[in-house]
């Protein structure tokens, strides 16, 4: 069962990869964002390495639903996407080149972090933790890099469309936590797994119109 967890977002990330850029780009990719994305997998181990040693995180015992999501939120999406504005502010390429390696940093840290995520989540050994929370934290981390790629970009054109990218983005990325949350809370897998399938559904579309905007700018 572990292994789907482990291997599930590498996988997907690498069919997402191949589908947008096909194999011959794929590998011209790697080769030239090789840096970004060993600078991701170091970032997460370190962050994972932290956790485990000098934190000790503990389950959660209480009983707020709201203290709970957002406790997720920010192991999810506000740690990494933390992290990569750390790299963004220490790397010196061209802020284009840094913006297009938001992607590529945010696969590669959760590639290694959302392992770790699953193991140590409330109920780790549950259907919707090992199968659903890994894919469902691979289409969040597609969406946030287009919103976040899409943000830096129109920033000086507008100030309108930034600030609903955002704000979508913050929408986006409440969601695993909020289905992570029902699903520990004891609420019917049923209703969860239909979010999740919406979610996803949703989540794909916007990415995917985020991109076409991206490319046209």
């Amino acid at each position: 069962m572990y292994l789907f967890a482990f291997l599930s977002f590498p996988l997907s990330a690498l069919c997402f990869y191949l589908f947008f850029k096909g194999s011959g780009r794929f590998f011209s990719y790697i080769r030239s964002n090789f840096l970004v994305l060993l600078f991701g997998f170091v970032c997460a181990a370190l962050y994972c390495t932290v956790l485990e040693f000098f934190l000790f995180l503990s389950p959660y015992c209480g009983l707020s639903f709201f203290h709970f999501v957002f406790k997720d939120w920010i192991r999810i999406f506000a740690v990494p996407v933390l992290f990569f504005f750390l790299y963004f502010l220490w790397c010196k390429d061209s802020t284009g080149q840094k913006i297009q390696c938001c992607t590529g940093f945010l696969t590669a840290f959760q590639t290694v972090y959302v392992p770790f995520y699953v193991l140590h989540t409330e109920n780790p050994e549950s259907f919707f933790s090992l199968f659903f929370m890994p894919l469902l934290i691979f289409i969040e981390t597609i969406s946030v890099s287009y919103c976040l790629k899409l943000i830096f970009l129109t920033a000086r054109k507008s100030k309108i469309l930034p600030a609903a990218v955002f704000f979508a983005m913050i929408l986006l990325s409440f969601v695993p936590p909020v289905l992570m949350g029902m699903s520990c809370f004891g609420v019917s897998e049923i209703l969860i797994f239909v979010i999740s399938a919406g979610y996803a559904a949703f989540s794909a579309f916007f990415a995917f119109r985020q991109k076409i905007k991206i490319s046209s700018l």
